[in-house]
């Protein structure tokens, strides 16, 4: 078996998973390297090979995330290999690289202010302040606020009900302060299934996209003087942030977040700055308790 033959077939296996294409890049960037190897034959490979690969890849890209990201996608690979063609696998006694610590960057409130006050007195910005309360109010990702029916959006009530990653549906829950916002733009949205639409040129109605969104918060944050992270993703890190730090169970808010796992939630967001940790302290410090709770003691 041709060794670039058995890639393409393991390609075409992923592509039937349904894979993202984000992931599909990675494996064909993986492919390029097993090609580098010069070895035509699949079964011609052996451990020492691969050992070599892997020291090339670390030595090409010293950042371990890089590489990390590369050796995990040749495990992946040569692990189908050895199911689908009953081979040895040559990867096998590498060790697997552990995913790395997510350090989640959050909007900063200050950050997320400035954002607000830069939207317009117009009918975009009803919908812009819209867009930014409801995501900091439910720790929506983009996808499902660019998503979202109208038909699911259920103001009067404080829920909404959005897809997002996994195609998984879910109720998301915001404050009457947001509903407020909502029921503004509601009033002066033109009609489309789209909760929120696009409103570039000619484009009013039209689905809003990932990228649509991002140049929504690029626009604010320049016309705002935003230096900090602003991305979109940044105030669903900023929801679970602040839910943690204002006394949330961690299942609670993985939950409202559609984690599938309480692990996910607490090994993304349970670090905090110094300052963060300094204000947590102060928070549920229990001298401080006593200190404001009685006199009697001293």
């Amino acid at each position: 078996m041709r060794l670039m033959e058995a890639y393409d077939e393991f390609m075409l296996s992923q592509r039937a998973n349904d894979l993202k294409p984000k992931t599909l890049k990675w494996y064909g960037m993986v492919g390029n390297t097993l090609r580098g190897l010069g070895i035509t034959d699949l079964e011609r490979v052996t451990r020492r090979d691969m050992r070599q690969c892997v020291i090339a890849i670390q030595e090409k890209y010293p950042n371990e995330s890089t590489s990390g990201a590369y050796k995990r996608q040749l495990h992946k690979f040569w692990k189908w290999a050895a199911e689908e063609y009953g081979i040895p696998n040559p990867m096998h006694g590498i060790k697997y690289p552990s995913m790395p610590k997510a350090h989640p960057r959050a909007m900063d409130i200050a950050d997320f202010k400035r954002l607000f006050n830069a939207t317009e007195r117009t009918v975009m910005g009803a919908r812009d302040r819209a867009i930014l309360l409801f995501m900091l109010d439910t720790g929506c990702r983009r996808g499902g606020v660019c998503d979202l029916k109208a038909e699911d959006v259920r103001i009067d009530e404080g829920v909404a009900i959005v897809t997002e990653k996994g195609n998984k549906t879910r109720k998301v829950y915001f404050s009457p302060f947001t509903a407020t916002y909502l029921r503004t733009w509601a009033q002066v949205r033109q009609r489309s299934e789209w909760f929120f639409y696009s409103m570039q040129g000619g484009r009013h109605g039209t689905h809003l996209t990932g990228h649509g969104m991002y140049l929504l918060f690029r626009r604010l944050a320049r016309k705002g003087g935003v230096k900090g992270v602003f991305n979109p993703h940044s105030l669903r890190h900023r929801f679970a942030i602040e839910s943690i730090k204002n006394g949330g169970e961690i299942a609670v808010i993985s939950k409202i977040m559609g984690h599938a796992r309480t692990s996910t939630t607490s090994d993304h967001y349970m670090s905090f700055t110094e300052k963060e940790l300094g204000d947590l302290h102060a928070k549920f410090s229990p001298v401080e308790k006593l200190n404001s709770s009685s006199t009697d003691w001293r």
